[in-house]
């Protein structure tokens, strides 16, 4: 009898069984939640857009109905308002951050002296400020950066 000499596959095939991070992108839509709740995805910018105004104005509202000394005249919430309307960023600071990003290293707690220190550090994205609480923090209105996203400030 002749000997079959003929090889046998030892290997094993590739099944199409992958993992799900090595499904091809068009695949991995079908899991997302916010494809089969039915939510456009699309509106994700304008919804985070508008969650930021909306947030704004809570604070510029809270800020009304503050008693003391740093109460912000009325003149000054419509400005602050203004800013919101054209897409800038409120941001709270504390008086010690600025105090530390002061070059001079003389603080000395005033509008004035937040402005320069923040407008020197910043630039142009700084627009306005006032002082809220004890008058060691200021509400910032800063606009959004050249490519169009928001203004952040450091957090270290």
């Amino acid at each position: 009898m002749p000997m079959n000499y003929t090889r046998r596959r030892t290997y094993k095939r590739r099944t199409t069984n992958y993992r799900k991070t090595n499904w091809p992108s068009y695949q991995k839509n079908r899991s997302n939640p916010k494809m089969r709740s039915g939510v456009n995805w699309q509106y994700g910018p304008v919804r985070t857009n508008l969650q930021n105004k909306i947030n704004a104005y809570r604070t510029l509202y809270a800020q009304c109905n503050v008693t003391g000394p740093y109460k912000p005249s009325p003149t000054t919430i419509n400005k602050f308002a203004n800013y919101v309307n054209k897409g800038y960023m409120l941001h709270k600071i504390s008086g010690t951050k600025i105090a530390k990003w002061d070059k001079n290293h003389n603080p000395s707690w005033t509008v004035n002296w937040a402005t320069k220190c923040l407008k020197a550090k910043y630039g142009a994205a700084i627009k306005a400020l006032f002082p809220t609480g004890n008058g060691r923090t200021y509400m910032v209105a800063t606009s959004p950066t050249w490519k169009g996203k928001p203004f952040k400030f450091p957090t270290r």
